[in-house]
């Protein structure tokens, strides 16, 4: 999916835990079982921290830069929170809650919603891994070396990273013009 498609997909999920979930997704090339994880003290002000725990295999923690506009988003939501729970969130306090407000949301409730998004957005073929995917594209597509996706991603081998990343017709002919 494109930049407009997110933008589009995003705006159509009418929740706002839900919608700062996907904005992060997206900013942070996490999968959903990492981002929903989140607990507020791992929210900095620049950057997201992904612990060991959250990740796929269990191997490492990760560090993401992220976008000012998720940071924004983040901080928003943090005020909502805030009136929500009838107090300022602690730095271990799931930073999207479910049910309970001491567990965090679902996979499965965020697939919902997400479903639910994408028939409004009239989408097709979206997923929970379509912000990671297009994350990873995007900013493969804007010039980032492979190395360093790989290591923003937690994907232990380029290989595996590249089944990831789509390329355009546009950048494909962009790339066939350079052939010596």
């Amino acid at each position: 999916m494109d930049s407009q498609q997110l933008d589009h997909l995003i705006s159509c999920i009418t929740d706002q835990k839900f919608q700062v979930l996907a904005i992060t997704m997206r900013f942070t090339a996490a999968r959903v079982s990492e981002a929903r994880q989140l607990v507020w003290g791992c929210v900095g002000e620049e950057e997201i921290l992904l612990p060991k725990n959250s990740t796929k295999g269990k191997l490492a923690s990760r560090v993401i830069p992220v976008n000012p506009l998720c940071i924004g988003a983040l901080e928003e939501w943090r005020h909502q929170w805030a009136a929500t729970y009838k107090r300022p969130p602690r730095k271990t306090d799931p930073v999207f809650p479910g049910a309970s407000m001491d567990r965090p949301v679902t996979r499965q409730r965020f697939g919902q919603v997400l479903a639910d998004a994408a028939a409004r957005a009239r989408l097709t073929g979206v997923s929970s891994h379509s912000f990671r995917r297009s994350a990873l594209s995007a900013s493969s597509a804007s010039g980032t070396p492979l190395a360093d996706l790989r290591t923003l991603s937690g994907h232990r081998s380029l290989q595996t990273l590249q089944v990831y990343l789509q390329t355009s017709d546009a950048a494909k002919r962009r790339a066939a013009m350079r052939f010596a």
